[in-house]
C-alpha cells in the first residue's frame, strides 16, 4: 500500500508518522512546501520525497505571500500521477491541507495540528473562509486531541476522528530513575516551543495555584523547549 503525505518534510510530526507507517511495511511519498534539510529520509528506501521546495518569502507582502499556496496544484497532481498512492494524507490545514484541497486530489485525509485551527482561522475572513473550504474537501478529518477535535468541528459538518499521539511502551516504561528534582516528586512537564501561541504563562500560573492549594504534595514543573519567551518564563 502507498500513502502520500502532504506535509512539512522536516517536521518532527511528519517524521513520526513516516516512522510508524514504514514500520507497518507501507511505501510512503512526501510532498513538502519546504526543502528537506535534515536528510533523515536518506536511510529509508521505502520513502520517496516527491517534492520539497521552499518558496520565496517577501516580508513586506505579509499575507499576500499566501498566494504561493494557490500555485502548487499542478506539481501536486503530477506527484500523485507519478506515485499513484492508495491514500493521501495532508497535515496542517493552513498550508499543506489547503494545497491538497485546491488540487482536488483524492482520497484525502486531513489532519489538524493545532495552531491551524486555534489561531489561523481568526487571523482574517480570508483565513476563516479557506479553513472551511479545506475541511469540506477532506473525506475524513483527524485531530490529535479531544479539545482539538472539538475546535475543528466548529468549521466542518463531518465528524472529526481522534488520532492521539502514541508512545513506545518498551522505551518509555516505568522504572526506577534519578532526576534533578529528587525522589518522590510529582513531576509535571510540557514539551513545546516557548512561544506565545502555547501560553506557557498560563501553565505557570496554574501550577502556582496548584502548589498553593496542595502544599502537602511535592510538586515540580519542567518546561522543555526553546523560543522567544525563554527568559521571560524563567523570571
Amino acid at each position: 500500500m502507498r500513502i502520500l503525505l502532504i506535509s512539512d518534510v522536516d517536521s518532527p510530526h511528519t517524521q513520526q508518522w513516516v516512522s510508524g507507517l514504514v514500520g507497518r511495511g507501507l511505501e510512503i511519498g512526501i510532498f513538502s512546501l519546504r526543502d528537506e534539510r535534515l536528510g533523515w529520509t536518506d536511510d529509508l528506501p521505502q520513502v520517496r520525497v516527491l517534492y520539497a521546495r521552499t518558496p520565496t518569502y517577501f516580508p513586506a507582502l505579509g499575507v499576500l505571500n499566501n498566494i504561493n499556496l494557490f500555485t502548487y496544484g499542478p506539481s501536486l497532481r503530477r506527484a500523485v500521477r507519478d506515485f499513484r498512492p492508495d491514500l493521501i494524507h495532508a497535515h496542517n490545514l493552513g498550508n499543506h491541507g489547503l494545497v491538497a484541497a485546491l488540487a482536488g486530489v483524492q482520497p484525502l485525509l486531513l489532519s489538524a495540528w493545532g495552531s491551524d485551527i486555534f489561531s489561523h482561522p481568526h487571523r482574517s475572513w480570508f483565513h476563516h473562509y479557506w479553513t472551511r473550504y479545506t475541511l469540506r474537501r477532506g473525506q475524513r478529518i483527524l485531530a490529535t486531541s479531544k479539545v482539538l477535535a472539538e475546535e475543528t468541528a466548529k468549521y466542518c459538518e463531518q465528524a472529526v476522528a481522534l488520532t492521539p499521539f502514541g508512545i513506545d511502551t518498551q522505551r518509555f516504561a516505568p522504572r526506577p530513575r534519578k532526576h534533578r528534582f529528587g525522589a518522590g516528586k510529582l513531576l509535571l512537564g510540557s514539551v513545546k516551543s516557548l512561544e506565545p501561541v502555547y501560553n506557557h504563562a498560563w501553565t505557570l500560573r496554574c501550577f502556582a495555584q496548584l502548589c498553593r492549594q496542595l502544599p502537602e504534595v511535592p510538586l515540580a514543573l519542567v518546561l522543555v523547549g526553546k523560543g522567544s519567551l525563554a527568559e521571560a518564563l524563567r523570571s
